[in-house]
């Protein structure tokens, strides 16, 4: 219906992708590289949430750190309302593309939305600001953040502690913002 036509419109597909990175704690590359196919459905007795497999191995992508078969939990109280959208997003031959735009487009159409919002931001920061957002609001203990953001080093992660820098940023922003 109405949603699957939206998702067909680049902007609304940007939209999910920056969600997507931002819950999943993806690298954008990662983001990039998805298939149909690695958005994989909840399956009765042994998920309840729809993952990624991030980087499969028989594309032989892998991740920065040279990993594959990654697996993200779409689990985030934040998208609970994203199930349709995950579900249209899977729709399709699994070999094709998740996105119908490539970096490039999604930059510039990035860089235009955050500078009507009056704000800074690249792409990148999703994946980190996803992390920080979830402790600042209680949702992810510190070891769930470390294995959902693939992060192998516990120091990486303890940046994401700082949740009164998420809290002063915040209120630099207007209300509008």
């Amino acid at each position: 219906g109405i949603a699957m036509e939206l998702l067909r419109v680049k902007e609304w597909q940007m939209a999910a992708w920056v969600v997507l990175v931002f819950t999943a704690y993806l690298r954008p590359r990662e983001a990039m590289l998805l298939r149909r196919g690695d958005m994989v459905p909840p399956v009765a007795g042994v998920s309840r949430h729809w993952a990624l497999l991030v980087c499969p191995q028989e594309r032989e992508e892998r991740t920065k750190v040279g990993a594959y078969d990654d697996s993200i939990a779409l689990d985030s109280p934040v998208t609970a309302w994203a199930l349709p959208v995950w579900k249209i997003l899977a729709e399709g031959p699994p070999d094709a593309k998740v996105w119908d735009f490539d970096y490039r487009e999604l930059l510039t159409n990035f860089k235009m939305a955050t500078w009507l919002l009056g704000l800074e931001a690249t792409p990148y920061q999703l994946r980190h600001s996803g992390p920080s957002w979830d402790r600042a609001r209680g949702l992810r203990p510190l070891d769930e953040v470390q294995k959902r953001g693939r992060w192998r080093a516990m120091k990486s992660v303890m940046r994401y502690e700082k949740h009164a820098r998420v809290a002063a940023e915040m209120e630099k922003l207007a209300p509008d913002q």
